[in-house]
């Protein structure tokens, strides 16, 4: 009946708003990674995430301002997000090129020491 129809209408309002709002260039949402794709395109990988993440953090400052200012706060909580994701995400990937390269066998441990299975906390 109507109610069906109203609520239906509702949902596909619904899913169309967080549809662009997920097309965003705010890194790490999908607008973000579809910038950072693009971007990838015509520079190397590492510095295409942080200029995404870059612009990312400006989007999530203003998520924050905007809420802060218009009493919205889960735009701020959404600010939160997206400035710890986009944070997150570029210290990931500079940490991935800094290691590439790398063989596992220089950075890992290879000297254990054994201990009895009744050994104390103070022994240890």
């Amino acid at each position: 009946g109507p109610m069906l129809l109203t609520l239906s209408s509702f949902l596909i309002v619904v899913n169309a708003m967080l549809f662009l709002f997920n097309l965003i260039p705010a890194f790490p949402m999908d607008g973000g990674r579809i910038l950072r794709s693009l971007l990838a395109m015509a520079m190397p990988r590492t510095r295409a995430t942080r200029i995404a993440a870059n612009i990312g953090r400006l989007f999530a400052l203003g998520f924050m301002a905007y809420g802060l200012f218009n009493g919205q706060p889960f735009l701020v909580l959404i600010g939160v997000f997206v400035l710890l994701a986009a944070s997150g995400e570029a210290r990931l990937v500079s940490t991935q090129a800094a290691l590439h390269g790398i063989p596992a066998s220089r950075v890992m441990r290879t000297l254990f020491w054994r201990m009895d299975a009744g050994a104390t906390v103070q022994q240890a």
